[in-house]
């Protein structure tokens, strides 16, 4: 947990820094509000970390220390500058050196040690907008948590929390205005629409391919998707497509037993909706990487229903819909029995 055992440390013995009354009954369990015969006790934060980041928490503050989270960013971060900008180290040239760092990192990563530099920005920011929005914890404490997060920032342009959410407000108001003076805010929320239905279920090549018809345009031709009644619907089930694949990725890269790492339930909800939302209507290249992501958390996986619902999902998006067939009369109909690995298969009697 990257933090030194606190029964030792002779800082808490005479701590001056935040701390709150709590109590115990005579069992020494924790009360919520004091009771007759219970006992006061002074309880001090030790550290908080991200339950977000891969593999393994994330200490974001050591209360016993200040310094500790940022000199690990500095470090981590001048080492990184030191090769490529000091001592100009290439990937080309200095293969060798590249590869025995990936290897050391990746060693690192696995006894668990915070290697990913996105991983940690993305759990720092999420846990900034989360204490921001929080109004359930004591002010005092949110605003020592705020001072403490906000020490850890390495980029000096970085504004406060506060400020980001005054402006996040000031453009929300824009936005009002905009929206309420004319039509050319309707007009151009359509054409952005209309743009990421089109860029739905693209592949690299055919992004690619109409990224450089549009610049050789010179932006006079955007590919968008025509205009359709039912065109909001349509993005709404697109973003919750890529939402949960965007899920599932994360479930199916956390390793072994994912259900260790994201409740099961979770995991299995996931999997029905994808499973229900890949309409026929839906690009073959979604339907193909839906059925990959859900073969690898099925792969991985120990839990017996998040491999019966992988199951199911993956019969219900290999199987493509069919036309209904008539029957003649006098012939037999069809029977369809389900066998255990929830594949289906037709008999005639």
């Amino acid at each position: 947990m990257h933090i030194s055992n606190p029964w030792t440390d002779k800082k808490l013995q005479n701590w001056q820094g935040y701390r709150e009354t709590r109590w115990l009954d005579a069992n020494g369990r924790l009360l919520s509000q004091p009771a007759q015969d219970a006992k006061e006790i002074q309880v001090a934060p030790l550290a908080v970390y991200s339950l977000t980041y891969p593999r393994a928490p994330l200490m974001m503050i050591d209360f016993r220390s200040a310094s500790k989270t940022k000199r690990r960013e500095i470090t981590q971060r001048a080492s990184d500058e030191i090769v490529s900008g000091v001592l100009g180290l290439s990937h080309f040239g200095n293969w060798y050196y590249y590869a025995g760092n990936a290897l050391y990192q990746f060693v690192k990563g696995r006894r668990g040690s915070a290697v990913n530099q996105a991983a940690r920005l993305d759990a720092y920011s999420e846990f900034r907008v989360g204490l921001s929005l929080n109004t359930s914890m004591k002010a005092e404490f949110r605003k020592e948590l705020q001072n403490r997060i906000q020490s850890v920032a390495l980029n000096p342009l970085d504004a406060p929390a506060g400020r980001e959410i005054a402006s996040a407000r000031r453009h929300f108001d824009n936005l009002q205005r905009a929206a309420e003076s004319g039509e050319q805010l309707a007009v151009r929320i359509d054409k952005d629409r209309r743009k990421e239905l089109a860029r739905f279920g693209e592949s690299e090549k055919q992004r690619l391919a109409w990224s450089a018809f549009h610049v050789a345009t010179l932006g006079m031709y955007t590919r968008r998707a025509p205009k359709r009644q039912n065109n909001r619907e349509i993005l709404s089930r697109n973003r919750e497509i890529e939402t949960l694949m965007r899920y599932m990725k994360l479930v199916a890269e956390s390793g072994d037993r994912p259900e260790v790492v994201y409740p099961a339930s979770d995991v299995q909800n996931a999997v029905r909706e994808l499973s229900n939302l890949i309409q026929p209507a839906v690009p073959a290249s979604v339907r193909r990487q839906a059925v990959r992501l859900i073969e690898n958390v099925q792969g991985a996986t120990q839990d017996a229903g998040i491999r019966n619902d992988c199951g199911v999902a993956l019969a219900a998006l290999e199987m493509p819909a069919l036309p209904p067939k008539i029957v003649p009369a006098g012939k037999p109909r069809p029977e369809v029995v389900t066998l255990s690995n929830s594949r289906t298969l037709t008999e005639t009697k």
